[in-house]
């Protein structure tokens, strides 16, 4: 990506997401000798990743599992069952995977399959996120929500910014203790957001 281009179709790598949880949790991601550093530090020790693989894509439930283990590791209420490839899901990921389903989070591909092992898109981890966010009551409902994680980008940025604009301020969310006016910037410009400077 570029400073004019979001690329919603191109892969969102783990030290991107362990960036944008860390800026979720308030954390000054600003720093280090790789532009991740502090970022990776944050998720190391909050139980959130274990670091490895930061410039590998992410994958569909390593995205799920960081975002649980995030959430607290909440017991997973969902079914798997309605998904093709449901027995496909790691044993590490089973639990995260069908809370993810449970929370509406992650509702499949287009296919009807999780697709666990694929590579994530920003498009789809955009979407994740903002239905994350909206299950903590963090950002207000949108009038229309993309079904499925393949929708157009441009709709999510479209509901984010008129259903949201109070978080493009930087006003502080501090019933979730979120630092929301980095939640638009981390979701919906390009890669170089996660850079320093």
């Amino acid at each position: 990506t570029s400073d004019t281009a979001f690329t919603p179709d191109s892969p969102m790598t783990r030290a991107m997401l362990m960036t944008v949880l860390a800026r979720f949790d308030g954390q000054d991601t600003t720093g280090g000798a790789v532009w991740y550093e502090k970022a990776m530090e944050w998720a190391r020790e909050n139980g959130i990743s274990d670091g490895s693989d930061p410039d590998g894509s992410i994958t569909r439930e390593q995205l799920a599992t960081m975002l649980w283990r995030y959430a607290g590791s909440p017991a997973g209420g969902g079914s798997l069952s309605s998904f093709g490839d449901s027995a496909s899901v790691s044993a590490y990921a089973l639990e995260a995977v069908r809370w993810a389903v449970g929370e509406g989070l992650i509702s499949g591909t287009d296919a009807g399959l999780l697709a666990p092992q694929g590579s994530a898109t920003r498009a789809q981890v955009a979407t994740i996120l903002m239905r994350f966010l909206e299950a903590g009551g963090i950002l207000d409902q949108p009038e229309e929500t993309p079904d499925t994680e393949t929708d157009s980008v441009s709709a999510l940025a479209y509901s984010l910014f008129l259903k949201n604009s109070h978080l493009l301020s930087g006003t502080f969310a501090a019933a979730a203790g979120v630092y929301a006016g980095l939640i638009p910037r981390a979701l919906l410009l390009p890669a170089p957001v996660f850079h320093d400077g």
